[in-house]
């Protein structure tokens, strides 16, 4: 037996990889409730606009997003440091610093442009920041 040569074991060991699928199995268990949480959003159904808002005559402030740009009652501006500018002397001016502001954003944008007009309202001094929405249907 001294004079044979010793046989090699090709056979692998998978007790590792078994090991390490188990702890990726735990991890994507674990994480995969937390992943799912999120709120649902239901964009309110588009509002036809042929009109000034009847809240820009009483001195409301309506920012209006729409797909051709962002109006502040019906005042067209460029972009959000636009309306942050127009709209920060009004805040600053008006005796109430309770004053709403209110957007009314069609249903066909993208989130992120009615976002963009709360940051910029909420930069200029607006502290309530409503949204304008339709009645539900009967």
């Amino acid at each position: 037996m001294h004079g044979e040569p010793a046989r090699m074991n090709a056979s692998i060991n998978i007790t590792p990889l078994v090991d390490v699928v188990l702890v990726l199995l735990i991890i994507f268990m674990v994480a995969m409730p937390i992943l799912q949480m999120g709120l649902d959003v239901e964009v309110p159904p588009k509002v036809e606009m042929t009109a000034p808002p009847p809240d820009a005559e009483q001195n409301q402030l309506v920012i209006t997003v729409k797909r051709d740009g962002i109006y502040l009652n019906t005042t067209r501006v460029d972009s959000p440091k636009a309306l942050r500018d127009l709209l920060a002397p009004q805040m600053v001016s008006r005796a109430t610093a309770e004053r709403v502001v209110f957007i009314n954003a069609e249903d066909q944008i993208a989130f992120d442009k009615a976002v963009e007009a709360m940051d910029a309202a909420h930069e200029a001094g607006a502290r309530k920041v409503g949204f304008l929405t339709d009645a539900p249907r009967q």
